[in-house]
């Protein structure tokens, strides 16, 4: 078979034609329906010849007003089939006034449509999310690219909005993903009401969306946009039965020359997006040069950060924690990480942390740390025996909790040859928000381990007393906000007191960080916490180090 030609078989169905009259004519059915003509004449000329000659025609003056006829509707059904080939849906083949000729007709006008509907579904597909019905990426850049060239010839401006909803995946993990999909459902229609008309709004997957608006006179337009979809975003969803607050950062990016792209324009918003996040959520941020070079010292810390895993930058110190009734015993020690890096001297925690929590680089240097740790409290166990400290605390990362924790701890442990009672695991609060069913099995799991849990920086999440009933937390840490005004302010006294208090009544002991004056630390003890860390009592040190003050209080004993 010829390439692009398929069986005329497929027509017979709805084709009445004599076979004859198929084979003389030439029909083919290819990519569409495709007639052909001979370049020696049309084949229906043959056919009447060859029907007038066996006398199946009534007179031969006939011929010329039935060949004219025929003519015309064969060249009708090849004008719509060319025009199928082409792409063209729309035109279709009326009534037939030669009724052998009708089933074609009505094949061609079948395939139009069926064809037509099939491109309207990929078109679907291809340009528009399928939850939200909403533009998709494709098709959004496309309009901004038109705003571009709009702008251009008017010498005006175009914004691009690019926004994130503020804790999304809480509530998503929380409450469901069946929620959730209804929330990115309400907010699309909500994100509509905020804007123009004639502006283009797109989700990109996930919590993610952007608008699209030309015509800006000024920043202050732009803004304005800004503020009137956080005001359209503020009130809250009811959700089966479920109220959700929700709030959003923005990312604005302008055109700044005749020569920008979308892709660039919205680079810059979604880096404008970022910096929002970072400077405390629910806010909106302008793009400036200044935030790319941010991003690129950003993607170059991460550079920096995983070769700093390869050639061993990183380490782990240890702060003391001490017994507030006789301070000179430690009782534990915190593990630090720390990163010395070999240009830009020591990297603050703060700096790097973020960073290695975005890129996933957290599971690795956590485990690292937590086999280090372990290592060095069985080392500590071995050499000082009952004056060590008894367990060696390290702080869990939200991506390093999940099924398979247990497991690794458990490796960890084999590893190190330290028993479970020498460790102790602090979890945040935002731990416990992601999913209470599978958080509460495994720390069921770390508990049945005879593995310590505290709850750390106490009072400054969600401090939700049935955290403290329902999971299996043997100490709570009261965060350090609280602790260095504990002096100064009779009302942060006062939340230690009542924290204590809890503490006390459901048999946990409680840790206060952050101490570095001796008001505070009297204070403390007054209020009857149980043990202290902070910079009073010791800073951060090396496994060395706090070998020599092991040996020290050793000897003055």
């Amino acid at each position: 078979m010829m390439p692009g030609r398929v069986s005329t078989r497929k027509l017979q169905p709805s084709l009445t034609l004599p076979a004859a009259f198929a084979a003389l004519s030439g029909m083919a059915i290819g990519v569409g329906i495709t007639l052909t003509v001979s370049s020696h004449g049309h084949p229906l000329a043959i056919i009447l010849a060859a029907l007038g000659a066996v006398g199946l025609l009534p007179a031969r003056r006939a011929i010329g007003e039935v060949h004219r006829n025929i003519l015309e509707e064969v060249d009708r059904i090849q004008a719509a089939a060319s025009d199928l080939v082409q792409g063209i849906f729309a035109p279709r083949i009326g009534r037939s006034r030669i009724s052998e000729l009708q089933p074609l007709g009505d094949t061609l006008n079948a395939v139009a449509g069926h064809m037509e509907a099939q491109i309207a579904e990929l078109a679907a597909e291809a340009f528009y999310d399928p939850l939200t019905k909403l533009p998709n990426r494709a098709l959004f850049l496309d309009r901004v690219e038109r705003l571009l060239t709009r702008a251009k010839r008017r010498k005006g401006s175009v914004a691009v909005l690019f926004l994130d909803l503020d804790n999304f995946k809480l509530i998503n993990d929380s409450l469901g993903h069946e929620i959730g999909d209804q929330l990115l459902l309400a907010a699309g229609g909500r994100l509509q009401g905020a804007v123009r008309d004639e502006d283009t709004i797109a989700r990109f997957g996930g919590d993610e969306f952007a608008i699209a608006a030309g015509d800006i006179a000024q920043p202050s337009d732009a803004a304005e946009i800004a503020a009137r979809v956080a005001e359209h975003l503020a009130a809250a969803f009811t959700l089966a039965e479920h109220e959700v607050f929700v709030s959003v950062s923005v990312g604005v990016a302008l055109n700044r020359s005749e020569h920008d792209r979308p892709e660039s324009l919205l680079r810059d918003a979604d880096t404008a997006m970022y910096r929002a996040k970072i400077n405390g959520k629910a806010r909106f941020e302008l793009y400036s040069q200044d935030m790319q070079n941010q991003m690129t010292e950003r993607l170059q810390l991460e550079t920096d950060l995983r070769r700093a895993v390869e050639r061993s930058e990183l380490q782990v110190h240890y702060q003391p924690v001490v017994d507030l009734q006789s301070p000179q015993k430690v009782v534990e020690v915190e593990a630090l990480l720390r990163w010395e890096h070999p240009r830009r001297g020591f990297i603050s925690p703060s700096e790097f942390i973020p960073v290695a929590e975005e890129s996933g680089l957290v599971g690795p240097i956590g485990r690292w740390v937590l086999l280090q740790a372990c290592r060095q409290g069985k080392a500590w166990r071995d050499e000082f025996g009952t004056n060590a400290p008894a367990k060696v605390s390290v702080n869990l990362s939200a991506r390093q909790f999940s099924t398979a924790l247990v497991k690794e701890i458990q490796q960890v442990l084999r590893e190190a040859e330290l028993g479970p009672d020498g460790l102790k695991l602090e979890i945040t609060e935002g731990i416990l928000m992601r999913s209470e069913a599978s958080t509460f099995a495994i720390l069921f799991e770390l508990n049945e381990l005879q593995i310590d849990l505290a709850l750390d920086d106490f009072g400054v999440g969600y401090s939700s007393l049935s955290y403290l009933k329902r999971f299996p937390f043997s100490s709570l840490k009261i965060d350090r906000s609280f602790v260095q005004r504990v002096g100064s302010d009779p009302e942060d006294a006062a939340v230690v007191r009542a924290i204590v208090t809890i503490a006390k009544t459901l048999q946990m002991n409680v840790v206060a960080e952050g101490i570095e004056t001796v008001d505070q630390y009297e204070q403390l003890r007054a209020l009857g916490c149980d043990r202290g860390q902070g910079h009073y009592f010791a800073r951060p040190m090396t496994a060395h180090a706090v070998g020599e003050l092991l040996r020290a209080s050793s000897r003055r004993r």
